[in-house]
């Protein structure tokens, strides 16, 4: 059943994207010459980081270049996530400053 409060997909290709746990979720394929406007868009917060900034995953305790990410559906949003979302679920609220590695 549709939720009545689902957000539009995108314009982009999708594919599906499986999960180590299980599952799978639907994962756009955005070009790269549209990857910082999606970002705009989609960013929880202010302010939005440039692509090549260098981010921290939470849930995999990894540095990621922003411009990596990845854009889901799920659960009737479009999320902006880390692009170790397959393997540890971390969306851009949990995306922290860079940590020097140890």
């Amino acid at each position: 059943m549709r939720r009545l409060d689902a957000q539009p997909k995108l314009p982009f290709p999708t594919r599906k994207l499986k999960l180590e746990g299980g599952g799978s979720v639907v994962e756009y394929v955005i070009p790269d010459d549209e990857k910082a406007e999606v970002l705009k868009i989609l960013y929880p917060f202010t302010p939005v980081p440039d692509l090549d900034d260098v981010l921290f995953d939470l849930h995999e305790e990894k540095n990621f270049r922003v411009g990596d990410y990845l854009v889901i559906y799920e659960d009737g949003f479009n999320l902006i996530v880390s692009p170790y979302y397959a393997s540890s679920g971390g969306s851009a609220m949990d995306w922290m400053p860079a940590r020097e590695k140890a």
